[in-house]
């Protein structure tokens, strides 16, 4: 993703990852077989900042996919003081923005290891699992630093714990996956005089029917005169209709979801088929941290996640074709 910001703190540009001696190493990957052992995969093709995740032996829908990469700080002293970084009493960390349109989820997470002042190399590791049938199309990375533990400011230094440090990313790339997880059932169709959107019900046990666009529908009206402001790109009020549709959407079915479950008197502790309607909530719910208690708790939790900053990047996972 581009950085458009104007920043008035210092940040960790080409000069200063060269003089602190940055360096990263490819990521490497595995997979936990149905015999349960690790198996490395050896088969990936690496282009550019695109890496082609294959095995012979793993497939996205049966297995999972283990993330492994390690970043070296070769002269960690170069980041801390009164007129670097930030200043030696602090400490910084690696993080990484982890996003995919095509798998409908985005998340930041935090690498092991803390980076402080000190002569000696540092060594930074990432570890992360993909759970099977979570991945399909294209999965973007983006590592940066950012400010772990403040203690003191000095004059053009950031002072809030979690400020991205990095004037571009340490490392950046987009994994394509040729997975069967389920893409956000948007589709179109003209309907004159009808309403812009609406959401249509297709599934009758969320704990087995497949999240699809054989069981759940959002249909954009195509004959609307409003249809441009959807499909204008990246435009602010683009992105603003649409993320208000994704989640009113969402909301809908989360709150019908959860309403056929008590119905059914199921529950997210049984045993519910990967991929389907009710795996797909749940997720939702866990990764946005939904107020389930009634459809008002759920859209307001939904409306004051980072969705609608997803769907402002949702498509720059494609820069890197």
């Amino acid at each position: 993703m581009a950085n458009t910001e104007i920043n008035f703190y210092k940040q960790i540009n080409d000069q200063v990852t060269e003089e602190a001696g940055i360096k990263y190493e490819l990521p490497s990957f595995s997979f936990v077989s149905e015999d349960g052992e690790l198996v490395e995969m050896l088969d990936t093709d690496e282009t550019g900042n695109n890496i082609v995740v294959q095995d012979a032996s793993w497939t996205p829908q049966e297995n999972n996919l283990i993330y492994e990469q390690r970043f070296h700080i070769e002269h960690p002293s170069e980041l801390f003081g009164r007129d670097k970084v930030t200043d030696s009493a602090n400490k910084l960390g690696i993080a990484v923005h982890v996003y995919s349109r095509s798998s409908f989820f985005q998340e930041t997470i935090a690498c092991d290891g803390d980076i402080y002042d000190t002569d000696e190399e540092i060594t930074v590791s990432f570890k992360h699992e993909f759970p099977k049938a979570s991945l399909r199309g294209k999965i973007a990375l983006e590592f940066f630093f950012y400010l772990k533990d403040f203690q003191k400011r000095n004059p053009l230094q950031a002072s809030f714990v979690g400020t991205n440090l990095s004037q571009s990313h340490i490392y950046r790339v987009v994994l394509h996956v040729d997975g069967d997880a389920p893409l956000f059932p948007i589709t179109q169709r003209d309907v004159p005089g009808g309403p812009l959107w609406t959401v249509k019900k297709l599934w009758t046990d969320p704990s087995v029917e497949m999240f699809d666009l054989s069981t759940v529908q959002i249909e954009l009206n195509s004959a609307h005169p409003l249809i441009e402001q959807v499909d204008a790109g990246k435009t602010r009020l683009a992105v603003e209709t649409l993320s208000n549709i994704i989640i009113e959407s969402m909301g809908m079915i989360i709150a019908q979801t959860l309403a056929d479950m008590k119905e059914q008197e199921l529950s997210f502790d049984d045993e519910c088929a990967e991929g389907s309607i009710a795996s797909v909530v749940e997720q939702w719910i866990t990764l946005h941290d939904v107020d389930t208690t009634n459809i008002m708790t759920i859209m307001s939790s939904l409306k004051n996640s980072d969705l609608k900053d997803y769907v402002a990047t949702a498509g720059d996972e494609e820069d890197g074709d």
